[in-house]
């Protein structure tokens, strides 16, 4: 090839609006567009700038409001939740027994402490009786204790209070008050829940606004107690909001669904107007701020109703001219409060520094500007005089004068550019004489890299054709487009019949949808998307585990996986998990049971028949046994009582059967030592053999579940749980249910021991009351807050002169009673002092004037929650009558203080035991005299070695709190060495001179308490250790995800030395990878929103030692507590490597068997055969596999003259001739889709039509005789001689089966089957001789010859036929058994 060097030149004559701008010169095209190009940069500048304000003002809107809402919303949800933890503290206060809601003094003072710890308005509680008890804050944010009752004679009074709480004088007079009326407390009756009542303004004070939040309480049968009730002050909320600055002039308020508003950020506006003295409710819309009643009406514009508003909107609206911000945000708690936070923010606010800047920079670019224009021109003049100098030289260097050089000056630049114009001058000369050598070496190049590309593209190929996986191009519209990889067996048609046509027109519909789904996803998300599917290939589902992904922008990557081996793994592992989440249900049913069972009101009245009754019924339904029952042992324990059986078949109950110890001792001795007795085989285990022909073989019971009722570390019972008919295997989840029950029989039995003792304190206290009345003393019961006469015997009145009725409800003054003024003020002191007064000398004056001397005793009791004293006089003008009537009094003082089921022990500072009540003596199995004077250490209390220090530092508190009782829980010992558990309630006693006098305690027997902690103390170590025994790794956190505990397998998997290491610990703590970390935390917090657990899921481990791979096992479920809700995550780790290797194993093995059978059976009577394989092994058994088939076609097939042939050739010459012959006709077998049934020497039989019935069974069969004529014209003798093979086929009906016991034989019976082989030994070699059964099969698609009738053996005479070929409208006869769909 040959360059032209000459450049080429236009000759084009230059245009007219070329020529109009060459005469323009070179300084102002230099000028011009630099003008512009400011001038647009000036502009641009500014509107950007300005633009960005704009923006930038929008993004500070949206944040102060988006802030702003936020911190209203949080304040709400803290403000608004203290009235509601206020009722509920009060409501648990008063179940717990620790507010007594009766005592309204008590009460009051204790409202009265909360007002001073929480900010609201009011704290009240009224009763169902219309009663009254409240703290209220006033104006002056002193509070007032209102009460209504009969002791105020039903009338509100409002005490003014000092700084400890106590009551002073009243506030206001006296008003009238019915609270039952009240709003609050009806919609707290009506609601029977927490409910909180609408905004209101208080009529005492009408400038403050509240709510109130009311509580109703119930008692045990779900009767009204009462209405608790606190009022909370809305302006707060307006005070939190003016302290919130959104912008200059931002505005935010709060208001209901109604409009009416709640609070305000405005200092001078108010949510309420005051009409005649009167609050009256402002809606947003009336509000005198403009800003919140103009916000106001546009919201109501927008939206229509505020109803409609569900989530948190934002607005922009104009208003003078002036653009507004707007958010509104809806709010909510869980009681019924639904209320809105709007933000108002001007934009005003934002746009005046904005403006003033866009100024400063228009100014600025228009100076930028002038000068830009006043400096060009002359600078443009002096570089464009030597640019036209570069121009005239290149255009020279165009028309062909290659010899140019280029001078400039003055200018860097320019003198680079002449620089460069001279040495690219000097290389277009050269460049010009080598340009053809790179031409020829780049033609050379491009050769080479073509046949580098083929041999890669081989390369390519060869590789995809070794993937055993299916691999397929398809289009966006799931269109087949190439097969790269190509596994025939994974085919679900032949790729001829795929290509070009769409998944829809070949797979099924459903596989089909599901793989264009698929293909569709990939596209749009440009991820791998992977699924799984199965199909009917060659007569069997094909599992495929399928992925997609994206090769353009068109055509997706999938590739199939044969999965079929490992699918049956995965249903059996599903199994399991369905199986362990049975068991889990059940336990969950029986935690129902038991929860259920505990709550019954039956246990707690002590009704324990009909606790029993519930019981059994609900351990039959529960466990799903025929019999439960409930034994107790008699007071002598000697024998067992039945004190309940239920059948649950007959549903009927019975009792009164009897046990006897000395019958059974076994028995009864594993009830003493076992915690359970579950025998499987009644029948066979040790505890219950006994039973055996007088109780298990009468009743049918095979299965026994014995759990021992004990009850103060005594066996007392037994719950007896009976399996009727097959023997069961008891679960420890069942152990443990029947524990439970026992355990709640013991709490039953308590009970009934309680109801049993309050009957005997009911007795007592009615033989108190008819002493009372019967006494010849005086007995006065006054109360110490009113001084009134609660109650007096007729001693009383009848030496005093008064009648009852002017006595009761009048105080001893009212009487005039006293005749010593000074003997009151001293009663009184001694009661505060010593708590008591003994035999202390009076003056009373009798209602007829007469003074008589007497001795009064006086304790201070309880009635009813409210404080009393119980006075004894006794007149003493007769000193024995006198001394008498003491002695008698004071006895029965001993007897109501003996009476209690209290410990009650007075001590001196020393430890010297100086009082111990009777109770106290059977309790710690001492007597008095035993005890008084003893030191309490040794005799209750255990001797240690600090033990005086520790009684002297147990004083020191008692005295530092003199007012109070000090609550201890210690360990005692009775006489008989039997450690007891007592909580002891001490008060310090002081005398005059404030010198400790005594330690007064009282104590409650907590043993069976402690006991049962100590039993859950050991059901949770025993717990601890089962986890730690069992061969998974196990952990459990909180709702935070931080680790609360592990076995000691998770530790070791974990590093740890301890499982309390990983107490407190997080994924962060444990993990290096801080995103692997948060990966588990994301999967456990999904767990724990969904409540649904993960079962099961199998994941990889590498081992850092040696880089093996170790399977785990993981299953994560939601902890729940009593109330179903989610409190935490629980975690089992399993490892699975040996169990997966095994399974692996198994698979490879099953394969080879399989393989093995396929190739002595059909593969549907292979499956079926495996399917009764132990059934074929019985002696006497009739097969199993044997059928009838109406139509199939028999060939025999025998090498002519194979007797010769085989005496002339050694055996593994023979043997090998004739496989590669049989092999060729296997390969036909499967290539027409037939069955071969057996070889007899030189004979070869197959059929068609069996075991899968086909329409064209004798089509297929005359194919394959064609096809082995051709086939065995190719075979030579070692002599060189041909080898022909005579055919014969017959059709009709056969029965099939499997035959033998360990060498399996599929054989035919049936004349068809001697037919057929009469066709071949009748035949001729090298032909193919038909039936005429046969021949009517096939006559219209094959040629024929009639041989005629022959003589056939066994037969008689028969009409066959030679069958030649195929006619030419058969060439496309199917080559295998038609498929389903293709």
């Amino acid at each position: 090839m040959v360059l032209d060097k000459s450049p080429t030149v236009s000759s084009t004559p230059p245009s007219k609006r070329s020529r109009m701008f060459g005469k323009v010169p070179l300084y102002w095209v230099m000028v011009v567009p630099l003008v512009l190009q400011v001038a647009g940069a000036v502009a641009a500048v500014g509107w950007l700038s300005f633009l960005n304000g704009q923006r930038a003002v929008n993004e500070v809107a949206t944040q102060l409001r988006t802030e702003a809402s936020s911190r209203i919303r949080q304040h709400l949800d803290t403000y608004m939740a203290m009235p509601v933890e206020i009722n509920e503290l009060n409501a648990s206060a008063a179940e717990l027994g620790i507010l007594n809601l009766k005592d309204f003094r008590t009460t009051g003072k204790y409202f009265w402490r909360q007002m001073q710890t929480y900010p609201v308005g009011y704290v009240a509680f009224g009763n169902a009786q219309g009663d009254f008890i409240g703290v209220e804050r006033a104006a002056t944010n002193k509070l007032l204790i209102n009460e209504k009752s009969p002791q105020t004679n039903n009338r509100l009074l409002a005490y003014n209070t000092n700084q400890k709480g106590d009551r002073l004088g009243l506030e206001r007079p006296p008003n009238p008050f019915d609270p039952l009326s009240e709003a609050w407390y009806v919609a707290g009756k009506k609601a029977r829940k927490m409910v909180w009542s609408d905004v209101y303004p208080w009529e005492e004070q009408p400038n403050v606004l509240s709510i109130a939040a009311n509580y109703p309480l119930y008692d045990g049968n779900n009767r009204l107690l009462g209405i608790l009730s606190v009022d909370h002050l809305l302006t707060q909320i307006s005070q939190f909001l003016h302290s919130i600055k959104v912008s200059k002039t931002g505005t935010t308020y709060v208001m209901e669904r109604s409009g009416n508003l709640i609070a305000a950020s405005a200092p001078d506006t108010r949510p309420y107007q005051m009409i005649n003295g009167k609050a009256i409710r402002l809606k947003a819309t009336d509000s005198p701020n403009f800003s919140i009643r103009t916000s106001a009406q546009h919201l109501l514009r927008e939206v229509g109703s505020l109803s409609a508003l569900q989530t948190s909107q934002q607005y922009d609206y104009i208003v003078d001219g002036q653009r507004q911000f707007l958010l509104v945000m809806p709010w909510q708690d869980r009681y019924g409060l639904d209320w809105l936070i709007v933000v108002v923010v001007p934009e005003a606010d934002f746009m005046a520094q904005l403006h003033q800047n866009t100024w400063n920079t228009v100014w600025s670019c228009a100076i930028a500007l002038l000068l830009a224009s006043f400096l060009g021109i002359p600078i443009s003049r002096w570089i464009a005089r030597q640019i036209l100098r570069l121009s005239q030289a290149s255009q020279a260097l165009a028309n062909g004068n290659l010899n140019q050089t280029v001078q400039a000056n003055g200018i860097a630049e320019l003198e680079t550019l002449a620089r460069s114009f001279n040495q690219m001058a000097a290389q277009l000369r050269d460049s010009f004489a080598v340009l053809e050598q790179t031409n020829e070496v780049l033609e050379h190049r491009v050769q080479e890299r073509t046949a580098s590309l083929l041999a890669v593209e081989s390369e390519l190929r060869a590789l995809f054709a070794a993937i055993p996986d299916l691999v397929v191009v398809y289009d966006r519209d799931g269109r087949f487009q190439k097969l790269v990889s190509n596994n025939p067996d994974l085919l679900f048609c032949p790729v001829e019949a795929q290509l070009g046509k769409a998944v829809t027109e070949v797979l099924p519909q459903a596989e089909a949808a599901l793989i264009l789904h698929s293909i569709q996803q990939t596209l749009a998300t440009h991820e791998v998307v992977n699924i799984e599917y199965a199909l009917p290939i060659h007569g069997q589902m094909t599992w495929f585990a399928a992925s997609f992904s994206q090769l353009t922008e068109d055509t997706v990557l999938f590739v199939g996986r044969d999965m079929s081996d490992r699918k049956p793994i995965e249903d059996q592992r599903l199994q399991a998990a369905e199986s362990l989440l049975q068991n889990d249900q059940q336990l969950r049913r029986q935690n129902r049971v038991l929860l259920e069972l505990a709550k019954s009101t039956v246990f707690h009245q002590g009704n324990l028949a009909s606790a029993s009754r519930e019981i059994t019924e609900a351990a039959t339904r529960t466990l799903n046994v025929e019999r439960a029952s409930i034994w107790l042992l008699d007071s002598a324990r000697t024998k067992l009582q039945c004190l309940d059986l239920y059948e649950r078949s007959g549903d009927r109950h019975s009792s009164g059967l009897e046990l006897s110890i000395t019958d059974f001792p076994r028995y009864f001795q594993a009830l003493e030592d076992e915690i359970s007795i579950p025998a499987d085989n009644a029948y066979t285990h040790t505890h219950t053999q006994e039973f055996v022909h007088s109780y298990l073989q009468t009743h049918n019971i095979t299965s026994l579940l014995d759990a021992p009722i004990r009850s103060g570390g005594r066996t007392v019972g037994v719950v007896c749980l009976e399996q009727i008919g097959e023997p069961r295997n008891w679960t420890l989840e069942e152990q443990s249910f029947s524990r439970s029950i026992a355990d709640l029989l013991a709490l039953g039995l308590v009970a009934q021991e309680r109801k049993q003792t309050e009957k005997a304190l009911r007795l007592s206290q009615e033989k108190f009351a008819k002493a009372f009345s019967a006494s010849p003393d005086f007995i006065t019961i006054t109360s110490l807050r009113t001084g009134a006469f609660i109650d007096v015997n007729d001693s009383f009145l009848q030496i005093s002169g008064f009648s009852r009725a002017e006595v009761l409800g009048k105080t001893v003054f009212e009487l005039g009673a006293w005749a010593n003024r000074k003997d009151p003020a001293k009663l009184m002191q001694l009661l505060e002092t010593e708590k008591s007064v003994r035999d202390m000398e009076i003056e009373l004056r009798k209602k007829s004037g007469e003074v008589i001397i007497a001795l009064i005793s006086a304790e201070i009791i309880e009635l009813e929650g409210e404080p009393c004293m119980l006075a004894v006089t006794k007149d003493i003008t007769d000193r024995k009558l006198a001394e008498a009537v003491i002695q008698e009094s004071q006895q029965k003082y001993r007897d109501v203080v003996e009476s209690t089921n209290t410990i009650i022990l007075r001590i001196t500072p020393a430890g010297i035991i100086t009082f111990v009540n009777t109770y106290a003596q059977h309790f710690f199995g001492y007597s008095e005299a035993e005890l008084l004077g003893q030191n309490v250490v040794g005799t209750l209390v255990p001797w240690a070695e600090n033990i005086e220090t520790e009684m002297q530092a147990w004083m020191t508190a008692i005295c530092q709190n003199p007012t109070l009782y000090q609550d201890t829980e210690a360990e005692n010992l009775r006489r008989n060495g039997e450690p007891a558990w007592v909580k002891w309630s001490s008060k310090a006693i002081f005398n005059e001179h404030g010198e400790l006098l005594e330690i007064l305690s009282v104590g409650f027997d907590i043993t069976d308490r402690k006991r049962a902690e100590a039993a859950l103390q050991e059901k949770e170590q025993y717990l601890r250790l089962i986890l730690n025994n069992i061969p998974q790794q196990v952990f459990w956190k909180d709702t935070n995800l931080v680790f609360l505990g592990c076995n000691e397998n998770w530790a070791k998997a974990a590093q740890l030395d301890s499982p309390d290491d990983i107490i407190g610990k997080t994924d962060y703590d444990l993990l290096p990878n801080r995103e692997i970390a948060e990966e588990f935390r994301a999967q456990d917090r999904e767990i724990m929103r969904l409540d649904i657990p993960q079962l099961h899921v199998i994941a990889p481990k590498v081992q850092t030692y040696d880089g093996g791979t170790v399977w785990l096992d993981i299953s994560k479920i939601p902890i729940h507590d009593a109330q179903d809700n989610v409190i935490g995550i629980l975690g089992v780790v399993e490892d699975i490597t040996q169990r997966r290797q095994a399974e692996e194993a198994l698979r490879v093995e099953q394969e080879k068997s399989e393989k093995l059978l396929l190739n002595v059976l059909p593969e549907a009577i292979a499956n079926r055969l495996k399917q009764s394989l132990d059934i074929l092994h019985k002696r006497d058994s009739r097969a199993l596999i044997a059928e009838n088939f109406d139509e199939v076609t028999v060939l025999f097939a025998d090498i002519v003259n194979f007797t010769d042939l085989s005496a002339n050739i050694s055996a593994a010459d023979l043997v090998g001739l004739l496989n590669r012959i049989f092999l060729v006709f296997d390969d036909l077998c499967e290539k027409h889709g037939l069955e071969k049934i057996k070889t007899i020497g030189d004979a070869y039989m197959v059929v068609g039509g069996l075991p899968n019935p086909r329409p064209d069974h004798a089509n297929a069969i005359a194919n394959m005789a064609l096809d082995m004529q051709t086939a065995i014209s190719h075979f030579r003798t070692y002599e060189g001689y041909p080898i022909a093979v005579r055919v014969g086929i017959n059709t009709g009906p056969v029965i099939a089966g499997v035959i033998g016991k360990k060498k399996f034989t599929y054989d035919l019976w049936g004349d068809v089957v001697n037919t057929a082989s009469r066709m071949e030994s009748h035949g001729t070699a090298g032909k193919i001789q038909v039936s005429e059964a046969t021949y009517h099969h096939l006559r219209t698609q094959y040629e024929f010859e009639p041989r005629g009738t022959i003589e056939v053996k066994g037969k008689g005479r028969m009409k066959t036929y030679w069958l030649l070929e195929r006619r030419a409208t058969s060439e496309a006869v199917t080559a295998g058994p038609p498929q389903e769909s293709v």
